[in-house]
């Protein structure tokens, strides 16, 4: 039932770790790898990044403090048998796209996840699966496509910052809230409701009273069903005829787009 703290690197090779009802805190001002082990409880600490160098096996309690980065990078930290609580109060990045939850390695067995105060960044260079759990803050980092496995909110800010990262909607609506901010950084997307799946009104993430749409970022409305455009300060806004869906703007407010629309074809 002890703590180790480890606040400098950690090396060696040989012998054997017992976890038993331990906690292993990695408590370092400066960047640490993780060893790959069999943890009970395993903490990270400090204003500095943990990174996993290979898959983490967690017996107990999975927590990241407010001061610390814990990043999974492409490997896994699941849960040996469901129970235990997931806690994220700094920052989680998730690299990868196999392991975890569908589609992702966001962390597997939980049996509670509290993600209250932190971000959850799904940083894989490729596309993801979004998690539906609800989130504090969550970053969209990584390239590629990233869809929700099913309808999700958001209880902070949600941002999408790099060029070449798509948020696709897909048939769920995403859901946000009046005190957090929605970004759609230079050259990243945003694509609201796809055909597959059938008749579907999906509308721009609701919830978010503050909207900032980089001047080259791109909006595509496309749902099979009714959409209304809200009144944002668009960069490229696309409208799909797809389905022969009808788009409308809001009434009597006014739509501003900064650099290329493509309304539906006739």
């Amino acid at each position: 039932s002890s703590i180790l703290n480890l606040s400098g690197a950690v090396s060696g090779t040989g012998g054997t770790f017992t976890a038993n009802t331990s906690t292993v805190n990695y408590n370092s001002g400066s960047p640490q790898v993780i060893a790959s082990l069999i943890y009970n409880n395993l903490t990270v600490s400090g204003a500095a990044a943990k990174t996993l160098a290979a898959n983490t096996t967690i017996g107990g309690n999975l927590t990241v403090s407010s001061s610390s980065t814990l990043d999974l990078a492409t490997f896994t930290a699941n849960r040996t048998t469901s129970g235990g609580v997931l806690t994220v109060a700094g920052i989680m990045k998730l690299g990868g796209a196999t392991g975890g939850q569908t589609g992702s390695n966001f962390p597997l067995n939980f049996g509670t996840v509290n993600l209250s105060g932190g971000t959850v960044d799904y940083s894989y260079a490729g596309d993801q699966t979004i998690f539906a759990i609800t989130y504090n803050h969550l970053t969209l980092s990584g390239s590629g496509i990233k869809t929700p496995s099913a309808t999700f909110s958001i209880n902070g800010n949600l941002s999408i910052p790099n060029s070449g990262t798509t948020l696709d909607s897909y048939i769920y609506q995403i859901t946000g809230n009046a005190s957090g901010t929605f970004t759609l950084g230079s050259g990243a997307s945003l694509i609201l409701g796809r055909l597959t799946g059938g008749y579907n009104k999906i509308d721009f993430p609701t919830g978010y009273t503050s909207v900032s749409l980089a001047p080259t970022s791109n909006v595509t409305f496309q749902s099979a069903a009714y959409q209304v455009i809200p009144a944002f300060n668009y960069g490229n806004l696309t409208l799909s005829s797809v389905g022969g869906s009808n788009k409308v703007a809001a009434n009597s407010f006014t739509v501003t787009i900064k650099s290329t629309f493509l309304p539906c074809a006739e």
